[in-house]
């Protein structure tokens, strides 16, 4: 008879309980509900839904944090502030834009094999170069020039992206010139091309100069020469990297460093080779 009433009261608590939580639903989730959210939302999908926002927000904070750094009356502490925040916005920006390309890398399960073939197109992409020389740049003291590069391009990606929306119909975007100043962007863009790949080469060149001063490193000149070997193999930057250093070599490097200092030409021609080295491999793969 106990063991029966035991049963009894087990069953009507039950009861109870499930009546009142069809009345009274919890108002936070469990856990297991909350970390299937978090999975869901930083996925591969759920970083491509997210993807369009947080990238125009990013190019703005790049255009933005840029300018705040440019303007000297603010203060270092600020200046230094707005640097730090651009290079963490290209950083952001640029792993949305490759996660929405080429997806999430494949970690689970853990392939080495997959991981290989989803790194073979990212590394020769423009965002991989930029996020990884935003990454190498970020830690040590300001270098101005860095953020042109970045500055150019997501000045291009918004003026794509204005152009493009419905706010190129209004009335402001007319009265302020921006169609006329979209169209002398297009004319020019070449030369904004060149002018980054030349922003790239003078960033290794100063990082060097660096070397002589307190704020050297030698492992950020390792790691800028490694990014310009990527921009000169990359398919999208190749022709414009080539153009900046056959221009280098015909009106510096042939004509006054040769001529008075000879004892540089195998170190050039070792350079050469290894920036060529790497156009070798890519036709292999």
């Amino acid at each position: 008879k106990k063991s029966s009433e035991k049963k009894k009261k087990k069953k009507t608590s039950e009861r109870e309980r499930k009546r009142k939580r069809a009345i009274y639903p919890s108002p936070s989730p469990s856990p297991r509900t909350m970390a299937s959210m978090f999975r869901g939302l930083f996925s591969g999908h759920g970083m491509v839904s997210l993807s369009p926002p947080l990238t125009l927000l990013g190019h703005l904070v790049i255009v933005a944090s840029s300018l705040v750094y440019l303007v000297p009356v603010l203060g270092y502490n600020l200046s230094y502030l707005s640097y730090k925040v651009c290079l963490q916005a290209v950083v952001l920006t640029s792993l949305l834009k490759l996660v929405a390309k080429h997806g999430a890398p494949p970690l689970r399960p853990f392939s080495l094999d997959k991981l290989q073939r989803w790194f073979i197109p990212v590394q020769i992409n423009t965002d991989f170069h930029y996020l990884f020389l935003a990454m190498s740049v970020v830690s040590h003291p300001p270098i101005t020039i860095a953020l042109a590069p970045h500055v150019c391009l997501a000045s291009y990606w918004l003026a794509v992206k204005i152009a493009n929306s419905s706010v190129a119909k209004t009335m402001v975007w007319t009265k302020l010139g921006g169609a006329k100043v979209y169209d002398a962007m297009r004319r020019h863009q070449r030369e904004a091309l060149i002018f980054n790949a030349s922003c790239e080469v003078a960033l290794a060149f100063q990082c060097i100069l660096r070397l002589f001063t307190r704020m050297r490193s030698i492992m950020l000149v390792f790691m800028c020469f490694n990014m310009l070997k990527m921009r000169y193999n990359s398919p999208d930057s190749k022709a414009y990297h080539v153009y900046v250093w056959q221009q280098i070599d015909g009106r510096v490097v042939q004509p006054y460093l040769l001529r008075y200092v000879p004892q540089l030409s195998y170190p050039i021609e070792m350079a050469k080779k290894y920036f060529a080295a790497g156009v070798v491999e890519t036709r292999t793969e």
